[in-house]
């Protein structure tokens, strides 16, 4: 199983989300991987726990990634 795309993947998801203009409107630049101590926006997008499984077979290497994406408001 590979973790080498782990990083890749939640500067993607990242992106996409900053880049959302319809989002943006909404909570701003609050987008977070951690959601960082004291006061926080009232509305505000977290990455949240990534969870991995091996989905590797005799062709190669693979992995199936689950992760949530929480609006809290």
């Amino acid at each position: 199983m590979s973790y080498g795309m782990a990083a890749a993947l939640q500067a993607g998801v990242y992106q996409a989300l900053a880049g959302d203009v319809v989002l943006a409107g909404i909570v701003g630049d609050a987008i977070y991987d951690v959601v960082p101590s004291g006061p926080v926006p009232g509305t505000y997008v977290s990455l949240g726990p990534e969870d991995v499984r091996d989905r590797s077979d005799v062709t190669g290497g693979a992995a199936e990634r689950r992760f949530t994406v929480s609006v809290v408001a």
